[in-house]
C-alpha cells in the first residue's frame, strides 16, 4: 500500500467541517446544557443573588471549550471514505516520497505527482 497525498479540495473541507460541526452542536448542547440546568436549579435553590439565565449561559459556553476540544480530537481520528487526516511534523518531511519512507508502507507511484501549491 502507498501514500498518495489527496488535494485539500472544498468537498473535503465541508465533510471535515460537517464532522466536527453536528457533533460539537450535539455534544455541547447536551454537556452545556445539563451543567446550565443543574446550576440553575442549585442558584434558585440556594437562594443566591444571581441572575439564574446568565450564570446558567456562562456555564454553558465555559463547558463548550473543553467539549470543542474533545469533539476536535475525535474528528481527527475519524477515517473517512476516501481520506483520513495525520499530522506530520514540518521539519520531518519535505517530500511526498520522505512521507513514504517515513511511515514504512512502500514507495509511491512513479505516476503519481503532487503540487503542494494546492496545500
Amino acid at each position: 500500500m502507498s501514500i498518495v497525498p489527496v488535494p485539500l479540495t472544498y468537498g473535503r473541507t465541508a465533510k471535515i467541517w460537517w464532522a466536527f460541526a453536528w457533533r460539537a452542536g450535539l455534544l455541547g448542547a447536551l454537556v452545556g446544557g445539563v451543567a446550565g440546568f443543574m446550576l440553575g436549579i442549585s442558584i434558585v435553590l440556594l437562594k443566591l443573588p444571581w441572575n439564574v439565565q446568565f450564570a446558567s449561559g456562562l456555564a454553558g459556553q465555559i463547558i463548550a471549550v473543553p467539549v470543542s476540544f474533545f469533539v476536535l480530537r475525535w474528528v481527527l481520528q475519524i477515517k473517512f471514505k476516501d481520506f483520513s487526516i495525520r499530522l506530520i511534523p514540518n521539519d520531518a518531511i519535505s517530500t511526498p516520497q520522505e512521507v513514504v519512507e517515513t511511515c514504512a508502507i512502500g514507495p509511491l507511484e512513479e505516476s503519481t505527482s503532487y503540487d503542494q501549491s494546492q496545500t
